[in-house]
């Protein structure tokens, strides 16, 4: 499945309007919690495990990936910005700093 066609099927399971302020509100907020949810199961190995990760551990890994992707195409699609699109000009800004040998620093614009 390519990101546009995962980016379509996702919107299917969308429940607020696309037009709706409260939509992106719920994209937004829930990007933020999923990614929270994520760096959750990072941050208890830090704290405790620091061995490989186990099969259960990976699922729920794969599981909040997964979630962390459909809120940020949801989000994508409320904007009306294709992810195949957003996977490209990261890309390129990517490159351009590599090239440019500062891939590493901070700020945006660099």
């Amino acid at each position: 499945m390519s990101p546009n066609e995962y980016q379509e099927k996702a919107n299917e399971f969308a429940i607020l309007d696309r037009t709706d302020f409260y939509a992106r509100s719920e994209a937004v907020a829930g990007l933020a919690g999923e990614t929270g949810e994520l760096c959750e199961i990072y941050k208890r190995r830090w704290r405790g495990d620091f061995g490989t990760i186990g099969d259960a551990e990976r699922v729920k890994l794969i599981k909040e990936m997964g979630d962390v992707l459909w809120y940020l195409c949801r989000l994508a699609s409320l904007e009306e910005i294709d992810l195949e699109y957003i996977m490209t000009v990261n890309i390129n800004k990517l490159n351009a700093r590599k090239m440019a040998k500062t891939i590493q620093g901070k700020g945006d614009e660099r």
